[in-house]
């Protein structure tokens, strides 16, 4: 039992070590992530939305190799590798979800998607959602939330 405590302890303590390291050499830039929707206001069915938006990283994007620590050997990575990644569109009405929907991002960091809500329901308020679920370089964000008259 004494001996499998004293192996399995410095190999944790390599793990925790490595991957403080890894992470500390290449941190993810948080995005800046918009939304919008038409129309504004859809009050006879089938409710047909486009919902399109942009994720733009915030901060310059340095791509390392494995083990390096010092940036000035980093190179930038290419536009289509950063702007690569899904988005996920909610659209709720109140507490529950009517549509979920997960789309790529385009090369040029956009995306849209035309969502067709067929479903009967009262007069009100639908609120709009997209998550950009993240990649290598930029962390996961979401979008502000807008609602919009249904």
């Amino acid at each position: 039992m004494k001996r499998v405590l004293t192996v399995a302890v410095p190999c944790l303590a390599a793990i925790m070590l490595f991957s403080s390291l890894a992470s500390a050499a290449q941190p993810l830039v948080k995005p800046t992530v918009t939304a919008k929707s038409t129309p504004k206001k859809d009050l006879k069915g089938p409710r047909i939305f486009k919902v399109s938006g942009k994720v733009t990283p915030t901060a310059k994007i340095v791509k390392c190799a494995a083990g390096v620590t010092n940036l000035a050997y980093c190179s930038p990575p290419k536009i289509g590798d950063v702007c690569k990644g899904k988005v996920k569109i909610t659209i709720k009405r109140g507490l529950r979800a009517l549509v979920r929907k997960s789309i790529k991002l385009k090369a040029n960091c956009t995306y849209s998607a035309k969502i067709t809500i067929r479903k009967k329901m009262k007069h009100g308020k639908l609120t709009f959602t997209s998550r950009f679920l993240g990649n290598v370089f930029v962390a996961a964000r979401n979008s502000k939330s807008f609602k919009v008259r249904v």
